[in-house]
C-alpha cells in the first residue's frame, strides 16, 4: 500500500457541454411569391367565370327513343329464361366445378406429400 500524504483529495472537474440549437428556414424571394399568387388568382378568376358566361345549355344530350327502348329491353331481359342467358349460367357453373376438381386434387396431393417432405427436411 502506498503512503497517503494527508492532504485533501483532488477532484477532477469535467467540463459540461453547451447545448446549442439553430433553426433555418427557406423562403422564396418576394417576387416569386407575388408572381405565384398572381397566377393562382388569375386561374381562379378564369375558372369561375368560364362556366356561366359562355354556355348555359345542358351538358349532356337527352337520350332518344331508340336508346331508351334499348335500355328498357336490357332491363327486362336480365335474369330471363332466354337460351343465351341459360347457356352463360351453365358455362359459369361448369368453369367453377372444373376449377374445384383441379384444385381439390392438387390440395389432396400436397397433403399426402407434406409428411414426407417434412421428414426429409428434418434429416
Amino acid at each position: 500500500m502506498g503512503k497517503s500524504s494527508g492532504g485533501s483529495p483532488s477532484v477532477m472537474m469535467i467540463p459540461q457541454q453547451q447545448q446549442t440549437s439553430s433553426t433555418s428556414t427557406n423562403q422564396l424571394p418576394q417576387w416569386v411569391q407575388d408572381a405565384g399568387k398572381s397566377n393562382y388568382d388569375l386561374a381562379s378568376q378564369i375558372s369561375n367565370s368560364m362556366m356561366g358566361q359562355y354556355y348555359q345549355g345542358p351538358r349532356v344530350a337527352n337520350l332518344n327513343a331508340g336508346q331508351l327502348g334499348t335500355i328498357s329491353n336490357i332491363g327486362n331481359n336480365v335474369g330471363s329464361n332466354g337460351q343465351a342467358y341459360l347457356d352463360a349460367i351453365s358455362g359459369a357453373n361448369n368453369a367453377v366445378n372444373s376449377a374445384n376438381t383441379v384444385m381439390g386434387s392438387g390440395i389432396d396431393q400436397i397433403r399426402s406429400l407434406t409428411p414426407t417432405v417434412l421428414s426429409e427436411l428434418n434429416k
